[in-house]
């Protein structure tokens, strides 16, 4: 016995998302189509249309959703900047961990789709970058790293290989992350950034 729709006015927003994520895991974005969201998750495309208009529209806020509540984390302070960071990481892997076949599928569809690649950027660069910078703005004012420390650095390090370990879906365990963070990340934030070119 085939199972109908939802009745109209159920909007199940979390079963929609999950749906176009599956897809687009599996197919790319061109796999995503109105028509087989609403047939997998049970819903008319009237209710799938008053939330979403446009395919576009719905795949971008499945995307939101799936790296949200991660990786952006502030562990408040913790009088540490190791403790901070590792929580920082900790979050980031456990989304790459998470999202895996989905980023590999997004990061070809960014090279073609500039609402995508914004997107791709703003949740994992960007966020990732306000992540760090708070526990390091703390360790500065604490006195634990030098003022001159490039705040922008320890992202720039972290995320491509954390992105590199999660697309070959090598593990990205404790141990890895805190070989990442003794290792690598904080000698680079103990390092004090050089001065700028001095000006002819």
């Amino acid at each position: 016995m085939s199972v109908g729709p939802r009745p109209r006015d159920i909007e199940p927003r979390e079963d929609i998302q999950r749906v176009v994520l599956d897809l687009v895991a599996a197919h790319g974005l061109g796999g995503v189509t109105i028509d087989a969201v609403a047939s997998a998750a049970r819903v008319s495309k009237s209710t799938m249309y008053r939330r979403w208009p446009t395919k576009t529209d719905l795949i971008l806020e499945a995307i939101r959703m799936s790296f949200d509540g991660d990786h952006h984390i502030d562990p408040g302070d913790l009088g540490s900047l190791r403790a901070e960071l590792r929580i920082v990481l900790d979050g980031a892997a456990a989304a790459l961990r998470r999202n895996r076949r989905l980023m590999i599928a997004l990061l070809d569809a960014a090279q073609r789709d500039p609402e995508v690649f914004a997107l791709m950027r703003h949740e994992t660069r960007d966020r990732l970058r306000e992540a760090t910078e708070r526990p390091l703005v703390r360790a500065i004012a604490r006195g634990d790293i030098p003022p001159e420390t490039n705040l922008d650095l320890i992202p720039q390090i972290a995320l491509p290989i954390l992105h590199f370990r999660a697309i070959w879906n090598e593990p990205i365990d404790d141990a890895f992350l805190d070989q990442l963070l003794d290792g690598v990340l904080l000698p680079v934030a103990a390092t004090p950034a050089p001065p700028a070119p001095a000006s002819s």
